[in-house]
């Protein structure tokens, strides 16, 4: 999937399906790092906890491509 396709999932629950072929639910994320964005995915307690810590922690979860998912799908909590 291309960076500009995973703009449009960036902090929402979604269900994502891997290259890899697992199945995950969590959240996707920006960060700004120097001068380019990076992408994490955490699972959706670690990302309301990291965006209710303040001052903001390091990015919780894992660095994750848009090459890396296959599929995305917004979800309801």
């Amino acid at each position: 999937m291309q960076s500009l396709d995973l703009r449009i999932y960036v902090e929402s629950p979604c269900r994502f399906i891997l290259r890899s072929g697992r199945e995950v639910f969590g959240r996707i994320f920006e960060t700004k790092a120097k001068c380019t964005n990076e992408y994490y995915f955490a699972s959706n307690g670690e990302f309301m906890k990291w965006k209710k810590s303040s001052p903001k922690k390091a990015a919780v979860g894992i660095k994750i491509q848009g090459d890396d998912i296959v599929y995305a799908e917004r979800i309801s909590l």
